[in-house]
C-alpha cells in the first residue's frame, strides 16, 4: 500500500527540486539565526554575570550546537538533491536518504525536548541570578571578584541593585570594618541599634545627574541637609530600576526566539520530509520505468520501503488500467522491477 502518491514529469520533479532547495535554504538560515543568538549571549549577556556565566553560556552552547546541525542538515541537502536528480537508481542514494531523514527526525525531536524545557531554565537563570545578587551585595565589600563584577553591572547597564536600589539598604554588607562606629552621622542611624544605612555603591549613581551624586551619607557629611529634606533629590542622583530587569529581556528574547525557530524548523523538515521523498521515489521510479515521457509515480511511503511483498506494483500504480500495461510491452514485470531496484550500484 502507498501512502501519498503523485505521477510527476520531468518538470515537475524539477520544480519540487526548487522548492527543497527554498526549504533547505530556510533551514540554513533557521540554522544560522540560532548560531548568531548564541553567540550573542554568550559575548554580550553572559560575561556580565558573576556565578551564573556559566550556567547562562551551558545553555546557549547546546542552541548553538541546534544551530550547526542544522547547517550540517543543509548541507547534506544540497547532496542529496543531486544524488536523487541524476542518480536516484542507486543503492547509495537509497542509504543516503534513509540516514538525512533519521538524523533530521532526530534533530526535531532533540529541538522539541529543548524548547520544551526552555521556560522552566529561563525561570531557573533568573532566580539564581536573583539568589547571586544578594549574596554579591552581602560580599560586596568583603570579596573583590564580586565587587567588580557588581560595579561593572550597575555601571555599564545603569541599574543598582537586583530588583530596586533599596536592596543596599536593606542587606548588611556594611560592618564595623568599613565604617567609624564614633561617627556623629553612623551614631544617627544607629540608634534603634540596626546595622544598616541608606546608603549605595559609586556604581549607582546616574550618569547624567548635572550634580554631585548622593549615594552615601556617611561620608558625604556636607550634603546631610539633602538626605533629611529633598528625598527626591537623592534618588534623582541614582539609578532605582534594579539589575535583574535589565538583564531579563535579553535572555527571554533570545529564548522566545529559539522556540519560535524551533516551530519553523519543524514545519520546514516536515514539508522536506514529504518533498524528499516524492522527489526521490518519482527519479527512482522513472529509471525502474525507463519511460520516455518522463513520468513516473513519488510516494511518501510505499512500495520498496518495507520490502516488496504487498501492495500495488510500479506498474499497477503507473497504469491501473490493464490495456494500458499490455500496451507498455517494454515496462518491466514486478520481479523484474523487484530485480532491478536490488541490482543497482552502490
Amino acid at each position: 500500500m502507498a501512502v501519498g502518491v503523485f505521477k510527476l514529469s520531468k518538470s515537475q520533479r524539477s520544480f519540487l527540486s526548487i522548492i527543497f532547495l527554498i526549504l533547505n535554504l530556510i533551514q540554513v538560515l533557521t540554522g544560522v539565526t540560532m548560531l548568531s543568538l548564541s553567540i550573542y549571549v554568550c559575548i554580550s549577556v553572559a560575561p556580565v554575570l558573576f556565578s551564573e556565566r556559566a550556567e547562562l553560556s551551558y545553555v546557549f552552547a547546546v542552541v548553538a550546537i541546534c544551530g550547526v546541525n542544522n547547517i550540517c542538515c543543509w548541507l547534506f541537502g544540497l547532496k542529496i538533491r543531486l544524488k536523487c536528480l541524476n542518480q536516484a537508481s542507486k543503492k547509495s542514494t537509497r542509504s543516503l536518504v534513509f540516514a538525512w531523514i533519521c538524523i533530521s527526525f532526530y534533530v526535531i525531536t532533540y529541538l522539541i525536548i529543548l524548547a520544551r524545557h526552555t521556560r522552566k531554565v529561563y525561570k531557573h537563570i533568573i532566580r539564581a541570578m536573583d539568589h547571586s545578587f544578594y549574596i554579591g551585595i552581602s560580599k560586596y565589600l568583603k570579596d573583590s571578584n564580586w565587587k567588580i563584577s557588581i560595579d561593572k553591572i550597575q555601571y555599564d547597564m545603569q541599574c543598582c541593585g537586583a530588583k530596586s536600589y533599596k536592596e543596599w539598604y536593606e542587606v548588611p554588607w556594611l560592618d564595623k570594618y568599613q565604617i567609624n562606629v564614633k561617627s556623629e552621622s553612623v551614631k544617627q542611624y544607629r540608634e534603634n541599634g540596626s546595622s544598616l544605612y541608606p546608603v549605595t555603591p559609586w556604581s549607582c549613581c546616574r550618569l547624567g545627574f548635572p550634580m554631585q551624586c548622593l549615594h552615601d551619607p556617611l561620608q558625604q557629611t556636607g550634603a546631610h541637609s539633602v538626605w533629611a529634606d529633598q528625598h527626591s533629590l537623592t534618588l534623582d542622583s541614582l539609578n532605582t530600576e534594579g539589575c535583574i530587569n535589565k538583564l531579563k529581556p535579553p535572555i527571554r528574547w533570545s529564548l522566545t526566539g529559539f522556540i519560535l525557530l524551533v516551530v519553523v524548523n519543524c514545519i520546514v523538515q516536515l514539508l522536506i520530509f514529504i518533498v524528499v521523498r516524492l522527489l526521490y521515489t518519482s527519479c527512482r521510479n522513472d529509471a525502474i520505468l525507463n519511460d520516455a515521457d518522463g513520468v513516473a509515480p513519488g510516494w511518501i511511503f510505499g512500495r520498496g520501503d518495507c520490502g516488496y511483498g504487498g501492495g500495488k506494483s510500479l506498474m499497477d500504480i503507473m497504469y491501473p488500467n490493464s490495456t494500458e500495461r499490455r500496451r507498455k510491452s517494454t515496462s518491466p514485470t514486478n520481479d523484474e522491477e523487484n530485480r532491478l531496484i536490488d541490482s543497482h550500484d552502490n
